[in-house]
């Protein structure tokens, strides 16, 4: 039981990985935007 939940957990992330690199063109413009953010906000927080 518990090797079957540790598999399926194993595989959601590959399942992500695999959709992320199905639509790179739509989401490397939020990605960066984030990035853009998070480094604002770290340049704030000092």
């Amino acid at each position: 039981g518990t090797e079957l939940k540790q598999l399926i957990r194993s595989e959601q992330p590959i399942a992500n990985d695999k959709k992320v690199a199905d639509k790179p063109k739509e989401l490397d413009p939020v990605l960066q935007r984030g990035l853009e953010i998070v480094a604002a906000l770290q340049i704030l927080d000092r």
